[in-house]
């Protein structure tokens, strides 16, 4: 029923929209009546810009416009009738402009640099103003008497005739102008806008809106040198040409810059998706393939031509200025030599008709009824140069494109073609039989060029109101509203220091810096009112863990998103409000594995356990844990539930050996973001498309930086392989097991952990330099460790009160949430109070049991501190530290050196980096003796060495672009809007093992070299074989 009632409201609407439209249509007719004087200077003689040109003023004189037309084409054969008045001046040659280099046709622009184009080009922008003021009919124009009111707009085109402009000014009437060429970057200028062109390239680039570093380098350079000219030779230039034939008539001429202020609006020849999302103006209006009319017949003979092509046909055209002609006699007969071998028809725009050797599926003409062509059913293909006009005819009917780029914008329309895979492209230089016949027949027989076309065209002509129709309308809307001032930016008046706003940082730049960060953090926070849905599973246990997790998932309520979060540790008491939803599970009791696996009776045990041996620990607590959380009632509801398409926006779930969660995004098709609470680890890298060398990229839970030993090197590799072989033929088998088992029954064929790791857009890493060497990295991992570290509470009463008053500092001391130092031998912990009672500094020591017998009257004990705010006090100068990573960072983050006591996993890497770095030295709590530990401490303390390097490691920890909590959230909102963000992939995830390294071209290798040796070894033996002397035989 509901269905029902919106196709039915659907219906209507459309209904109501056609209506509506074909009323503002009347409307437009009525009042076009009275009809608008219209001036219409288009002076460049390029034949293909008027494809455009002409159809807006057939346009503007069909609906009742009078229309003054200056052009070097006539349309006086078209018979327009009484509103159409013509003012033809003669064409200026261009190709005085060209031929004074290399050029001896258009074809040989392809060998152009983009510099020398733009001069080229500036120059016969210049040469043809100046010809047109020259011409009699221009001067009558300028010197005609009673201007004022005999005009109500000024159309002209914006490509390099802005002289003509002048027009607008003296008889002061608004003016609009129409860019033949789409968006180009110095229309910014124009509009108030600021082009960013780290992803705006030039639009005489073959580069679209993803750049390398290069092709950025490149497009700096050459829209900064367009930039140069513009202002330094080519607008000098055209006020010269205006100064030498008005100054003698009329006093205090504009500029050019000063004229181009007056345009009201832009029409440019451009449309989605055939340019990539930029910064757009008000009067910036999008109005491309306007010149695209309705279908005539086609003419007789191709008609015929093509209603008998049953396999098709290829129109073949490189536009009005391009002539296949000029093409090299060999590249002519090898393109007959590829079309004689094709089944399909070709029609091919050819400025000689007496074409020798002609095959009988080839017809040419000079001249054809491109669009028409392209409407009729059977063309497939259109080899074309990649003008920007036969582009969008290709697009609009939806012909895939052999393009065949020679100059200018080409490049970059073919280019944009092959990306969004509607096209392929070769060069007509290099072009050989074997890559033209490749590239018809991948065009002509793979359905994904049609389809990607479809796709294309589809876009391009979804629209609310045509091309034809919205450009006259903005005609009219300008007229009307007098210039309509209220669509052109105020920035187009400013001084270029005041746009730049050079002045005011000049004056108060870190009011500047403030002004602008206030800006970014208001638009944060009025972004994020929408709010997005994210479903949050932490199945692990580890309460440790739990900082970075509790502290994006608060910020993410904070921010306004809902979450639902899937936890074994509740934040019910925080009242997060009813954005917050909480999915309570039992907490897993991971110590049944432990105990199973290895002798340990508590944490301490551990430092004794090969890592092996942990690795296997842990990797079964991880396939436990997640077989223990699917068994529970709340995540089967999740699993089971109704409608889950649209529910959610994001699943969040964490990097740590619960990959079956994963399964959620797979069920609710959502795009998955995950957490890494260890940071960086190796077995990343098959996650992410990137190879970690093993010779200097330690396994994380080994104590070995990147520069380690032989022997270092031999352990970690091996300790490396032998975990990407128990999580290739153990854990990921187990994993899907436990999909199978909990999910199969409900779900058919469900995919496999491997499969769902693809899925993955993002990695959130525990980790920030200096806490990490260089390594390798992806798009997709991004860096945010710190972020759990909140800005400092005031100290609870006792504390602050002990730490205030230790006038020669305090040392705190915890093991952390998974290690008790209540757990730590007798002996060991008489030992720590000896040395502490010893020492004049206070000491701070989270410690499980408060009856600690024998206290020192300098040593504090309590079950919990609040450790960053025990660390942020300036008396604080030691750190005893287990060495977990949250622990270090809050030590580095706020500069206090660390005594490291490493217990297992990361936590001896984390402390070995800290002595490397200089901040931190270690002792083993198993052997550490009372002068090992007095000796450390005393180091400590009174050596500035250790505090100055862990200064120097605080600043580069805190030094960011952006905070990594902002950094994260970003990152977040970027994948939910961007669907996935699957351009953060690397498509090495998707190969298999043996082809991502490369394994199968080794084994053709070595097969071709080994072959020919086996032969060899054969062939000698069969020789030896034959050189041996045959036995006599027995005589009696």
């Amino acid at each position: 029923m509901i269905t029902q009632i919106r196709t039915e409201l659907s219906r209507q609407a459309k209904i109501f929209w056609k209506a509506l439209l074909l009323g503002l249509v009347a409307l437009q007719h009525v009042e076009i009546g009275a009809g608008y004087r219209i001036l219409a200077p288009f002076i460049f003689p390029g034949k293909s810009h008027f494809m455009m040109t002409n159809a807006i003023i057939r346009e503007l004189v069909h609906r009742g416009h009078e229309v003054t037309f200056i052009t070097p084409f006539s349309l006086a054969k078209e018979n327009l009738g009484a509103n159409y008045t013509e003012i033809l001046i003669p064409q200026y040659n261009f190709w005085t402009a060209i031929l004074g280099s290399s050029v001896k046709s258009v074809l040989d622009m392809t060998d152009i640099n983009t510099i020398t184009f733009l001069k080229m080009a500036y120059g016969m922008g210049l040469g043809s103003t100046n010809f047109a003021f020259e011409q009699k009919e221009f001067q009558n124009l300028i010197t005609a008497k009673d201007k004022v009111g005999k005009y109500d707009l000024l159309l002209a085109e914006q490509f390099f005739n802005e002289g003509a402009l002048i027009l607008g000014h003296l008889y002061q009437i608004p003016i609009i102008t129409v860019t033949t060429f789409g968006y180009s970057n110095y229309l910014s200028s124009l509009t108030g806008l600021i082009n960013p062109w780290s992803y705006v390239p030039h639009g005489w680039k073959p580069y679209t809106d993803r750049m390398s570093l290069t092709e950025r380098i490149d497009n700096v350079f050459s829209s900064f040198a367009d930039e140069l000219m513009r202002y330094f030779w080519y607008y000098p230039a055209q006020d010269e040409i205006l100064q030498r034939h008005l100054s003698t008539q009329f006093k205090d001429l504009p500029t050019i810059k000063q004229l181009e202020q007056n345009i009201s609006v832009i029409l440019l020849n451009s449309y989605v998706p055939l340019d990539a999302p930029r910064p757009l103006a008000f009067n910036m209006i999008p109005v491309g393939g306007l010149h695209i009319k309705p279908n005539n017949p086609l003419p007789t003979n191709i008609k015929k031509f093509l209603d008998e092509a049953k396999d098709g046909a290829i129109y073949f055209s490189l536009g009005s200025q391009v002539r296949s002609a000029d093409l090299p006699p060999e590249k002519i007969q090898m393109f007959l030599g590829v079309f004689s071998s094709l089944k399909q028809r070709v029609l091919w725009k050819f400025e000689d008709d007496k074409l020798p050797n002609l095959p009988p599926n080839v017809m040419v003409q000079k001249w054809m009824p491109q669009t028409d062509i392209l409407n009729h059913p059977n063309v497939k293909v259109f080899i074309s140069h990649g003008g920007l006009f036969g582009t969008q005819e290709a697009v609009h009917y939806g012909v895939p494109v052999l393009g065949m780029p020679v100059y200018a914008d080409q490049h970059l329309n073919i280019k944009k073609g092959v990306d969004a895979g509607y096209a392929l492209s070769v060069s007509y230089r290099t072009v050989t039989e074997k890559e033209l016949r490749y590239s018809l027949t991948e065009l002509l027989e793979n359905p994904k060029y049609r389809d990607n076309m479809k796709r294309a065209s589809h876009i391009f002509r979804d629209r609310l109101m045509d091309a034809m129709d919205t450009a006259i309308y903005w005609i009219d809307y300008v007229i009307k509203h007098r210039g309509a001032p209220h669509l052109v930016s105020e920035g187009v008046k400013l001084p270029w220091y005041q746009f730049y706003i050079l002045d005011i940082v000049g004056i108060q730049p870190k009011s500047v810096l403030k002004v602008l960060l206030l800006g970014l953090f208001a638009l944060q926070h009025v972004e994020v009112g929408a709010g997005y849905r994210i479903l949050a599973p932490f199945f692990f246990p580890g309460k440790s863990h739990f900082m970075i997790t509790d502290a994006i998932i608060r910020e993410l309520v904070h921010r306004g998103h809902e979450v639902t979060f899937i936890t074994p540790f509740s934040l019910a008491k925080e009242n997060l409000g009813a954005n917050y939803t909480e999915i309570l599970i039992p907490q897993y009791n991971i110590w049944g594995e432990i105990r199973d696996l290895t002798s340990a009776k508590s944490a301490l045990d551990m430092t004794d356990i090969s890592t092996i041996t942990f690795l296997r620990v842990a990797y079964t607590m991880g396939l436990s844990s997640t077989n223990f959380a699917f068994e529970q009632k709340e995540v089967q509801n999740l699993i089971t539930a109704k409608d889950k398409l649209g529910k959610y926006d994001l699943l969040l779930a964490e990097q740590f050996f619960n990959e079956g969660a994963l399964i959620l995004g797979h069920l609710y098709q959502i795009p998955i973001i995950t957490v890494t609470t260890f940071g960086y680890s190796n077995y990343l890298s098959s996650l992410t498309g990137i190879i970690n060398p093993w010779s200097y990229v330690a396994h994380g839970w080994k104590p070995y930086t990147n520069r380690m030993s032989l022997m270092e090197r031999i352990d970690s590799v091996f300790c490396s392989f032998t975990e990407e072989m128990m999580r290739y033929f153990w854990y990921y088998p187990t994993q899907n097991e436990i999909l199978q088992r909990q999910l199969s029954w409900q779900f058919k064929d469900l995919p496999t952990i491997k499969q769902l790791e693809r899925n993955i857009s993002v990695i959130l890493l525990n980790s920030y330099m200096p806490l990490e060497a260089p390594r390798p990295s992806a798009f997709n991992m991004i860096p945010v460790g710190g972020l759990h570290i909140k800005p400092a509470k005031p100290l609870p009463t006792n504390i602050k009160k002990f730490l205030d008053e230790a006038k020669d500092g305090a040392i705190y001391f915890s093991l952390g949430s998974q290690v008790r130092s209540a757990d730590l031998p007798p002996e060991k912990i008489q030992m720590f109070l000896g040395v502490f009672s010893s020492l004049k500094q206070r000491v701070l020591w989270k410690f499980e049991d408060d009856k600690l017998p024998n206290l020192p009257p300098n040593v504090m004990v309590q079950k919990w501190m609040p450790q960053t705010d025990i660390l942020n006090h300036p008396n604080v100068k030691v750190f005893i530290s287990h060495g977990g990573l949250f622990g270090t960072q809050e030590a580095v983050y706020y500069g206090v050196p660390v005594l490291g006591m490493p217990i297992y996993a990361d936590q001896y890497l984390n402390i070995k980096k800290g002595e490397a770095a200089g901040y931190a030295l270690s002792v083993s709590y198993r052997t550490v003796t009372e002068k090992e530990l007095r000796y450390s401490l005393t180091e400590l303390l009174e050596n500035p060495k250790y505090r100055d390097n862990m200064k120097r490691a605080s600043h580069i920890f805190r030094d960011r672009p952006m905070s990594a909590m902002d950094t994260a959230m970003y990152w977040i909102d970027y994948v939910i809007k961007h669907r996935g963000a699957p351009h953060l992939v690397s498509e090495g995830v998707n190969l298999p093992w043996y082809q991502f390294y490369l394994l199968d071209i080794v084994g053709i290798v070595l097969a071709l070299s080994l072959f020919p040796i086996l032969g060899l070894l054969l062939l000698c033996r069969s020789l030896r074989s034959a050189k041996k002397p045959k036995p006599k035989p027995k005589q009696n």
